[in-house]
C-alpha cells in the first residue's frame, strides 16, 4: 500500500470528510508523501512540524480542524488544544517560561494581530459587536460590571498582559490597579501606555506578591490556563490571603467540561509551555473552603472562535510588513497553525470560556 492510500484510508475510516489533495479549501494538500507518512506516525508534534516545514498545506485551517474535531482522530484533532505536561507546570521555576517563549516574542506582532487595546483573550461578540475593538471592549465592560466597582477601590489584575483591562478599569471606573505579568515586554508596554492613569504593572509571580493592604477586587483573565492543576489550590489560597473580607474574585479562563486533555507535545513545545486547559471539577475542588461561587457564566467557544479568526486575518494581513528575520516563514506557518487550529476546535465546541465570580467564605 502506498503512503497516499494508507493516509487516505486513515481519514476515511474516521469519517473526517477530508480528501488528501482534494479540491476543497479544507482538504490537506500533501507535498511530500513519505515525510507526511512519517509525520503521521509521530502524532501531533510530527504533523505540526511537518506543516511548519511545508510538507503539507491547507487553505482553510479553521474548517480543517472543525471537521477533524467531529471525528475520533486524536492524532490531529488535538493540535489546537493548549495543553502541556500537567504535573510539572505548577512549579515556580517554570512560571516565567511561557512569558519568555510566548508573550515576549515582540510587541510588534501582537500590536498587528490584536485590537487597539492589545487584549489577548476571548472577545465578547454576543452584544452585537461589529469589529474586534468593540467586541473586546464589550468583554472588558462585562467583567467590570461583575466586579461591581466603586471609585478608589484597589484592584489586582493577575496576568494583566499589555494592560488592556487594567487601563479600562482605571480610566472608566476611577480605581487603582496593580497588574502582575511574567512578561517583561508586557510590563514595559503597560507601564508606558498607562503612566499616570492609576495603573502599575509588575513582573512578578502571583505567589510572591505581598500588598501593603488587601485588595478590594482581584481579577484574572486568560492566565489560569498557565497555573497548572497541581497549583490551583495555591492560586486560590493566595487570592484569599490578599483579598479583603468583603472582596470579589473573578476568574476568566478557557475550560474543558469533557475530560482533562493529555499533554499535547506540539503546543507545549512551540506555543504554550507549561499550560493546560482547566477542568471545572478541579477548579471547584481547589476553591472549596476558601471561596463561595457567586456567579458562573460560559460565554462560549463561539466568541473565542470569532476572536481567533480576527487574529488570524490580522496576522495574515500584517505579516508582509513584519521583520522576516525575526518572524521567518517557519514561524509564520507555526503561528497560522496555532490560530487556525484553535479556532476550529473552539468552533466545534471542544472548549468553553468561563467566567467565575467568587466571594470569600
Amino acid at each position: 500500500m502506498t503512503a497516499q492510500c494508507y493516509l487516505q484510508e486513515q481519514f476515511d475510516r474516521r469519517g473526517a470528510r477530508i480528501v488528501l489533495n482534494g479540491d476543497h479549501p479544507w482538504d490537506i494538500q500533501v507535498r511530500d508523501w513519505p515525510r507526511m507518512a512519517a509525520a503521521f506516525l509521530r502524532g501531533t508534534i510530527g504533523l505540526g512540524e511537518a506543516y511548519m516545514d511545508g510538507v503539507w498545506e491547507c487553505d482553510n485551517l479553521d474548517e480543517l480542524f472543525y471537521r477533524l474535531a467531529g471525528a475520533p482522530f486524536p492524532t490531529l484533532a488535538g493540535l489546537g488544544v493548549q495543553t502541556a505536561a500537567l504535573m510539572r507546570m505548577g512549579r515556580r521555576r517554570n512560571a516565567f517560561r511561557v512569558g519568555e517563549a510566548h508573550y515576549d516574542l515582540g510587541n510588534d506582532i501582537y500590536a498587528a494581530m490584536l485590537d487597539r487595546r492589545m487584549t489577548y483573550s476571548c472577545a465578547y461578540w454576543d452584544n452585537g459587536a461589529r469589529n474586534l475593538d468593540q467586541a473586546q471592549e464589550d468583554k472588558l465592560e462585562l467583567i467590570a460590571r461583575k466586579l461591581d466597582l466603586r471609585p478608589n477601590m484597589r484592584v489586582l489584575d493577575i496576568g494583566s498582559g499589555w494592560g488592556s483591562l487594567a487601563g479600562y478599569l482605571a480610566e472608566k471606573y476611577r480605581v487603582t490597579v496593580t497588574g502582575l505579568t511574567v512578561s517583561k515586554e508586557q510590563a514595559a508596554f503597560a507601564n508606558d501606555r498607562y503612566a499616570g492613569a492609576g495603573v502599575r504593572t509588575l513582573v512578578e509571580d502571583y505567589r510572591d506578591h505581598v500588598p501593603p493592604v488587601p485588595y478590594d477586587r482581584i481579577v484574572s483573565v486568560g492566565m489560569f490556563e498557565h497555573v497548572g492543576v497541581t497549583a490551583y489550590r495555591a492560586f486560590f489560597q493566595n487570592a484569599a490571603r490578599i483579598l479583603a473580607r468583603d472582596g470579589l474574585l473573578l476568574v476568566h479562563t478557557i475550560g474543558n467540561s469533557r475530560k482533562r486533555d493529555r499533554p499535547d507535545p506540539w503546543v507545549a513545545k512551540y506555543i504554550f509551555p507549561n499550560s493546560a486547559i482547566p477542568d471545572p471539577v478541579d477548579i471547584a475542588s481547589a476553591s472549596r473552603g476558601l471561596f463561595r461561587l457567586k456567579h458562573a457564566e460560559d460565554i462560549g467557544g463561539r466568541n473565542y472562535w470569532r476572536t481567533l479568526i480576527c487574529w488570524l486575518n490580522n496576522f495574515d494581513a500584517a505579516y508582509p510588513s513584519l521583520d522576516h528575520n525575526r518572524y521567518h516563514e517557519r514561524f509564520r506557518r507555526m503561528w497560522r497553525l496555532y490560530l487556525g487550529g484553535a479556532a476550529g476546535n473552539m468552533r466545534a465546541g471542544l472548549m468553553d470560556v468561563w467566567q467565575f465570580l467568587y466571594t470569600k467564605l
